[in-house]
């Protein structure tokens, strides 16, 4: 678990990223580390699916508790996708993200335990700077745009619930 100065640190950098997103008109809601949240996270809303759906982009960065780890910082770019499936899905969601894996040129997408699926992406950044503004928004560009080019594919291999 991260210190009370890292989650602080954390909560600031956070906060010139929720700045950065807000300036390129990206909506954001930054949330600090309670009894229920671990960790501080910035929820920054992407735009929603045919469907109308909305859909979230969850950044938090990684607690690195090994202290041998001092020169990177890693900010975890996380978002499930909108819809869910039943447990006879499981198999042909398993072989769907499988699948997808091998094509997505970062992230990958992943199974959630209540019958879900997320795409997730690490990103690795200097422990001495902090977000630049321009790598940030190409960065959620292709994030946003890998996440809608195969969160299709990955639903329609299924039979969604909702």
């Amino acid at each position: 678990m991260a210190s009370d100065f890292e989650q602080a640190s954390h909560l600031a950098q956070l906060g010139q990223l929720e700045a950065i997103l807000q300036e390129a008109g990206i909506t954001t809601n930054l949330l600090e580390a309670s009894d229920t949240l671990p960790l501080p996270v910035l929820l920054a809303g992407m735009p929603h699916d045919d469907k109308g759906r909305e859909r979230y982009i969850h950044f938090s960065f990684l607690p690195l508790d090994d202290t041998s780890i001092d020169a990177i910082q890693l900010v975890q770019l996380y978002a499930k996708l909108p819809f869910a499936f039943g447990v006879a899905e499981r198999d042909a969601a398993a072989a769907t993200v499988a699948e997808i894996n091998t094509r997505v040129p970062i992230g990958h997408f992943g199974l959630e335990e209540e019958g879900g699926l997320h795409y997730r992406y690490v990103y690795c950044m200097s422990a001495a700077r902090s977000f630049d503004r321009d790598v940030m928004l190409e960065l959620v560009g292709l994030f946003v745009t890998m996440f809608g080019a195969f969160a299709e594919q990955a639903e329609s291999g299924l039979r969604p619930q909702g």
